[in-house]
């Protein structure tokens, strides 16, 4: 029967649809032959995992490497389906065998990674981070690790370096597949494994669909979610159900170019790609496209053979699993001890070490657990996986056991500090701190009342800006800042389309729904910018459209990782001067195009960083030892009055209104 004959028939009954999925109960004739071991698979994988750890360990040279990911995913696709497609062709399946084996490949070096992070994680983790490793190696042992950081995902999350299981999130999708794939094909075959590409070629559609859509419009859930990136996976299970297809579209001729194109399509991504593309989505057809190409080639044919199945990629890809796992602890806890900020020799000397510890545990652990005779290693590995795991839990759900006696900044009372900056914020009525805090929900009293003796300057933006507002409040006494204000909420209408985001709240009724708007002296507009900072110019014109004066303050200076942190771990008896080397530099370069641009358009522009900053140092302690600033860049209560006698000494706020008077 055609293939038109059966959409014909499939049109006219569900039944005649059945009855040709059914015709046929094999995939193909030369599946079995078609899964043996492949040496130029093992090749790719290491050219996979090589760029990954290139991503993570020196960024600015392999931009893309994060593509490495998606590779593996095609050949976890072509090798399990097929694994299981031939099983089922010989009706020998079994689920219980199938996980079993899965248990004892994916298990053993898993266990020995939460482990040794959970243990150095006591010795060299503050408790707070200590207790979001907890949380992650929980997360980890029943691969949730991606919806656990999805859920975190947002304004508060950490940065990606303290997070040593940060990586696992691509384990937890790959392991989903797993437990999935295999009960579908099971139902596919039962009812006739004719219709197995047709499902395939369904659900890889479908798959690809959502991730080309929700990257745009949510792309921490795309990044994340198993639902866009399951076509990766279905890309390498197409070529273990129809590889004899493949070559009959390209040509067996076509073999050797396809290698080459499929190198150089991966190439392509690792070298050009960077973080700022949209991923995944369309640009995934390149690395996936790419794997595809070469996996379909051959094992004998152009690159695979000439390149792939080198000894030294081969012996890379063979460890390629424990490598992947140990990477990105090692090079996580290089970037904490340094407080985000580790050399190239530290973090050379991390992925060396990450490639001695991939051997070990490939030599002692993971395959003789994987090749052992003892049927009873699967459920004592799930019993040490979730023992790992319920160890993590308890470390979390006990905040991460400060008492242990690690590493903790004693000398600064970071409690006390937190609850006066947190009293001195006016959460919930003039700083909008939570995703509930909304205008229409949270009366905002005496934040937006003008006072008719002294000038009114209302301060719009983020937590930055709070801390501008303190600042200024304190330096200049004579003035009433005026405050609306929210954790994440950069002052631009046009970032916030949905008519119920609160940072969109915030702006609009500033803009729109403020009555004494035109009354006021001034608006100061401050925020933890990014290059987006020229949409605000068409919310800068609306204001002047009113005649109300505006001026940006620009972005403030940000450290590494915490200050607190660093002092504790790289103590010095000059501070101020030893944490210029943790300066972030994203600040001051954003700092001098922002001048530049708003100079341009005429726009009051006042630069935090010239003001506070003197002779290259940003001091983050006064000469009394007080602390400035809290975390990497937002200001004490005493921060805020320090900064904010360095602007009444530069007359910032004079200049401003006296250039606007002018």
């Amino acid at each position: 029967m055609t293939s038109e004959v059966m959409e014909s028939n499939a049109e006219a009954s569900p039944a005649a649809f059945l009855s040709y999925c059914q015709l046929d109960n094999k995939t193909s004739p030369s599946l079995s032959s078609r899964f043996e071991y492949r040496p130029d698979i093992d090749g790719l994988r290491a050219i996979a995992v090589l760029a990954v750890i290139g991503f993570h360990a020196f960024p600015e040279a392999v931009r893309g490497g994060f593509v490495g990911v998606d590779v593996f995913f095609v050949i976890s696709g072509y090798l399990i389906s097929g694994i299981i497609l031939k099983s089922l062709d010989e009706r020998s399946f079994s689920l219980s065998g199938f996980y079993s084996r899965r248990i004892r490949r994916i298990f053993p070096a898993l266990i020995l990674v939460l482990s040794a992070c959970l243990i150095a994680g006591w010795t060299f983790l503050f408790a707070d981070e200590y207790k979001h490793l907890g949380l992650h190696a929980a997360g980890g042992s029943v691969f949730a690790s991606n919806f656990l950081l999805w859920s975190e995902a947002g304004y508060f999350d950490q940065a990606s370096t303290t997070k040593p299981l940060l990586h696992l999130w691509s384990l937890g999708i790959e392991e989903q597949f797993y437990l999935a794939w295999p009960l579908l094909l099971l139902v596919l075959y039962r009812i006739g494994s004719r219709c197995v590409p047709w499902a395939i070629a369904g659900i890889a559609f479908s798959s690809f669909l959502a991730g080309a859509i929700t990257v745009d419009s949510n792309p921490v859930a795309a990044f994340y979610s198993p639902a866009p990136r399951l076509w990766e996976f279905l890309a390498g299970t197409a070529l273990a159900a129809r590889s004899d297809r493949i070559d009959r579209f390209f040509g067996t001729r076509s073999r050797n170019l396809r290698s080459a194109v499929g190198i150089a399509f991966i190439a392509t991504a690792i070298f050009v790609f960077d973080t700022e593309y949209a991923f995944p989505g369309w640009w995934a057809l390149l690395p996936v496209g790419g794997a595809f190409l070469v996996i379909s080639a051959g094992a004998g044919q152009g690159a695979n053979r000439t390149l792939l199945s080198t000894p030294l990629l081969v012996g890379i890809g063979l460890i390629s699993y424990p490598l992947y796992l140990w990477h990105w602890p090692l090079i996580s806890f290089a970037y904490i001890a340094e407080s985000g900020h580790p050399g190239v020799v530290l973090r050379s000397m991390a992925v060396a070490a990450s490639l001695f510890a991939a051997w070990l545990t490939y030599r002692f652990v993971e395959t003789p657990v994987r090749h052992g005779p003892n049927p009873r290693v699967p459920l004592r590995l799930v019993a040490l996986v979730l023992t790992v795991g319920g160890a993590g839990f308890l470390v979390s759900h006990l905040d991460g056991i400060p008492t242990r006696g690690s590493l903790q900044a004693q000398h600064f009372d970071l409690e006390k500090i937190g609850k006066e900056r947190l009293a001195s914020m006016r959460a919930g009525f003039c700083h909008f701190h939570l995703p509930e805090d909304t205008l229409a929900r949270r009366a905002i009293g005496d934040c937006l009342a003008l006072d008719d003796h002294r000038k009114n300057i209302l301060i719009v933006g983020d937590s930055h800006a709070f801390d501008l507002r303190t600042s200024l409040s304190q330096a200049y006494p004579e003035v009433n800042f005026l405050q609306v204000t929210g954790s994440g909420c950069t002052p631009i209408e046009s970032l916030y389309t949905d008519r119920t985001d609160r940072c969109g709240d915030i702006v609009r009724h500033v803009k729109y729904g403020y009555k004494d708007l035109t009354a006021l002296d001034g608006v100061i507009l401050s925020a933890k910018w990014s290059r987006n900072f020229r949409l605000l110019a068409e919310d800068i014109a609306h204001f002047r459209s009113l005649g109300v004066r505006v001026a940006v303050f620009g972005p403030t200076f940000e450290f590494t990782g915490d200050v607190p942190k660093i002092l504790a771990r790289q103590p010095s008896h000059k501070p101020n001067v030893m944490l210029v080397s943790y300066l972030r530099e994203s600040p001051l370069k954003l700092d001098s195009e922002m001048e530049n641009f708003f100079k341009s358009i005429g726009v009051s522009y006042v630069s935090k960083i010239r003001n506070l900053c003197a002779d290259g140092i940003c001091p983050a302690l006064d000469d009394t030892r007080q602390l400035l600033v809290i975390d990497y860049g937002h200001w004490s209560v005493e921060g805020a009055k320090h900064y904010g006698s360095l602007f009444r000494k530069h007359r910032v706020l004079e200049k401003w209104l006296q250039a606007a008077d002018d």
